[in-house]
């Protein structure tokens, strides 16, 4: 008969404390996460407490880009994406859904969480769009909208954070007829699964309604909304604001405000997006382009210049050939090169040498910014559990 030995146990001294596993768990992946989960309830309560799904958000950095890509030889079917966040873009992993459920396209995409919108005849008439966190396949649809849409209005759809109340939310803004400046808004809490309805504004500035006409919408910083100035020719029609000011929505306060731009001349394009963690403004005229990067609190002159050189007139033309409603830019971590999408085409632009440089037989209707996370892990307040047939393949 074969005795088993008995393991001596080690010393106190040698096993990690608390504080240890929770740094070690701070930058494991969601899916080992949820493995975790099954180990002891000490870590099963840690992974699913809320400050540790925030603190994971800002610790476990791990960024992609997600593309929507048409499949070739098809008509509409089209399938998600996950490629390295360099130069290479190389693919990394893709979506593979079932042949019954919906389709969907991807609208915004924030913290890992994406806003989905479903088409098709398998569309549900109660949900249109969803919520969806690939990381841990967890699928939310969200009821439709309230507002009663009128079907020659704009309508654009944003997905933001609210960093007070730590609450997502959906809001839907109708664009009225731009000779009446009305703006319609409603308002989707995640947290407490209910639409609002806020008071229609009227008399609304038009040059805000023209800028949030963009088609490649807002950029989300700290909280807020901010949709980029329309050219200086347009200002010509719609005021001076809609060139030298910022338009911008506090997903908290659920208001309106504007930021005035540093002075640059009037005939520079001008973009904006986010650079490691601030917002920045790029600009670019015929010999000259430059960023400027707007600095926390730093009360009524936010902006300061992050870089400046010559340009030249070939880059200057293909921005200012670029629709000012289909440009969006993404800046690659650790490198001086921006990544452009712009329609069905990708693109770098090195702010150093100003060249742009086309990514061939690549086609993509959307490019966003791929972060995993455990959002959603935790069901919200009236909320069940769904689980997506959305599944990433290749990871």
């Amino acid at each position: 008969m074969r005795v088993r030995k008995l393991r001596t146990p080690l010393p106190e001294n040698k096993y990690l404390t608390p504080d240890l596993w929770s740094e070690v768990l701070l930058r494991s992946p969601p899916k080992t996460l949820l493995r975790f989960r099954c180990v002891c309830k000490s870590w099963c309560s840690l992974i699913d407490s809320p400050d540790f799904i925030s603190m994971h958000l800002k610790t476990y950095k791990n960024n992609q880009l997600l593309s929507t890509e048409r499949i070739p030889k098809t008509l509409f079917d089209n399938v998600f994406v996950i490629r390295r966040s360099d130069t290479t873009t190389r693919k990394i992993a893709q979506l593979v859904k079932d042949s019954d459920s919906e389709s969907f396209m991807i609208s915004e995409s924030v913290d890992g969480l994406m806003l989905m919108r479903c088409y098709g005849s398998n569309c549900s008439n109660s949900n249109e769009f969803s919520l969806w966190n690939p990381s841990i396949r967890k699928l939310i649809p969200i009821p439709r909208c309230p507002l009663k849409i009128n079907q020659f209005h704009i309508v654009t759809y944003h997905l933001g954070f609210a960093p007070i109340s730590k609450d997502y939310k959906v809001v839907v803004f109708e664009l009225g007829d731009l000779n009446a400046s009305k703006l319609s808004i409603a308002i989707y809490s995640v947290r407490h699964r209910l639409w609002r309805i806020k008071p229609n504004w009227s008399n609304f500035p038009k040059w805000c309604l023209e800028l949030m006409q963009a088609r490649d919408g807002a950029v989300l910083f700290q909280g807020a909304f901010y949709w980029r100035p329309c050219y200086h020719e347009y200002s010509k029609y719609l005021g001076e604001e809609s060139n030298t000011h910022l338009l911008s929505f506090d997903v908290e306060s659920e208001e309106f405000s504007f930021l005035k731009l540093p002075y640059i001349g009037e005939e520079m394009r001008k973009f904006i997006f986010l650079l490691g963690g601030s917002l920045a403004l790029f600009c670019i005229s015929k010999s000259e382009a430059c960023i400027w990067v707007m600095e926390k609190n730093c009360g009524k002159d936010p902006w300061r210049q992050f870089s400046s050189g010559d340009s030249d007139t070939v880059t200057y033309e293909f921005f200012d050939s670029c629709s000012m409603h289909n440009l969006h830019f993404s800046h690659i971590e650790n490198t001086d090169v921006l990544l452009i999408h712009y329609f069905n085409k990708l693109m770098f632009y090195n702010i150093i040498s100003h060249q742009v440089q086309h990514r061939k037989h690549f086609r993509c209707s959307h490019m966003d910014i791929y972060v995993e996370s455990l959002v959603l892990h935790k069901v919200y307040e009236g909320e069940s559990e769904t689980s997506s047939s959305l599944v990433l393949k290749g990871q």
